[in-house]
């Protein structure tokens, strides 16, 4: 059993600590059907409606714990933070913090926060070992400090949703592909064409600043971690052709 938090003490938290996004990370072709669809959906949504998602490494242990029908955000960009892409894929969308708490607030969306990355979780794990039982838990320091956006462990935001929509989202970055000299220009005109036909208010970046030593100026990183896939439009080429 999972243990559910009340969404206005996040939002306050966050509010009170200068968190101004929500993070969620994710491959060229799950994004694109995000993208054509006007929303964030769950796995299992995806997988339910047999809509395009590329497989992720984490889906065995979400299925086996029952979480493969929520959404996961995280508090920080995690290409930036810890210096190599992220494992989920190339494209980032920035969820504007208090709007998408609203949403969850008016929607009475259930809110989790994990205390460990559920792929680390265990059969014998109990509730508390998995999930996080107080908000205040997440914040070492003081709100009003220098480190007040610090956070305690590796938290994700878990809500008990199939579908956000993608008006909460202020910002999508895509990561620059080092083998490839199209890639951003190709992609970032599949999600404009899709944002201008939705009609949302969503700017579309190309990452322009991760720190001096990260993984990703390394031409082979792609391969090597075996991200690839996650860089290709898969059922999505018909359409849109080769991506990468």
């Amino acid at each position: 059993m999972r243990i559910s938090l009340p969404a206005n003490n996040l939002k306050t938290e966050l509010a009170t600590r200068g968190f101004k996004h929500l993070f969620h990370a994710n491959s060229v072709e799950t994004s694109i059907t995000f993208f054509r669809h006007g929303a964030i959906f769950s796995r299992k949504y995806c997988e339910d409606s047999k809509i395009p998602q590329s497989s992720q490494w984490s889906d065995k242990k979400d299925k086996e714990f029952d979480i493969y029908n929520d959404i996961f955000l995280n508090f920080h960009d995690l290409h930036r933070n810890f210096s190599s892409p992220n494992d989920y894929g190339p494209v980032l969308f920035c969820f504007n913090a208090i709007k998408t708490l609203n949403f969850i607030i008016d929607t009475c969306i259930g809110l989790s926060l994990t205390k460990k990355q559920p792929h680390k979780w265990l059969k014998s794990d109990a509730p508390k070992d998995r999930w996080r039982s107080s908000i205040s838990d997440l914040f070492p320091h003081p709100a009003m400090s220098a480190k007040a956006r610090h956070i305690n462990g590796w938290p994700d935001l878990v809500i008990s949703a199939e579908t956000l929509p993608l008006d909460l989202v202020d910002a999508v970055v895509v990561d620059k592909h080092h083998t490839s000299n199209t890639f951003n220009n190709q992609l970032q005109s599949i999600f404009q064409n899709c944002v201008d036909g939705h009609k949302l208010p969503i700017k579309i970046y190309q990452r322009k600043f991760c720190k001096l030593n990260c993984a990703c100026k390394t031409n082979q990183y792609i391969k090597s971690k075996n991200l690839e896939c996650k860089y290709e439009a898969g059922n999505w080429q018909s359409i849109y052709g080769k991506i990468a």
